[in-house]
């Protein structure tokens, strides 16, 4: 796993959007008298879900690029983490808190973007 694909995959990483921002979204879906309270129910859960497994994710490549520079020890989750990446594999713990898929680390990402987005 070089640091390229590492710093890569933190650039290509969607942002976070503010709390706010994502309630004032919610509102104004909850506004609209079609589509009803449970659809921003199910939207408001999945805003949270998506901004755990965002800040867990950025939290492990920004680590593991410490951890490459020689600033942090390369802990036993950071290695496979790492493992994962050279193999093109989703890591185990990014899964345990994403939707679920059978596709490489690379679709992963583009999936997990165009969710986001």
């Amino acid at each position: 796993c070089g640091k390229l694909a590492v710093r890569d995959m933190l650039a290509n990483l969607p942002q976070l959007c503010s709390e706010e921002k994502a309630t004032e979204r919610l509102l104004e879906w909850e506004r609209h008298k079609e589509m009803g309270t449970a659809l921003s129910r199910f939207l408001g859960v999945e805003c949270v879900l998506y901004r755990n497994l965002l800040s867990s994710v950025r939290a492990a490549l920004v680590s593991l690029q410490e951890a490459m520079d020689g600033g942090q020890r390369l802990s036993h989750d950071l290695l496979q983490i790492a493992y994962c990446i050279f193999f093109n594999q989703v890591p185990p713990t990014w899964l345990a808190s994403s939707f679920q898929t059978m596709r490489p680390l690379a679709a992963w990402m583009v999936d997990l973007h165009e969710r986001v987005n």
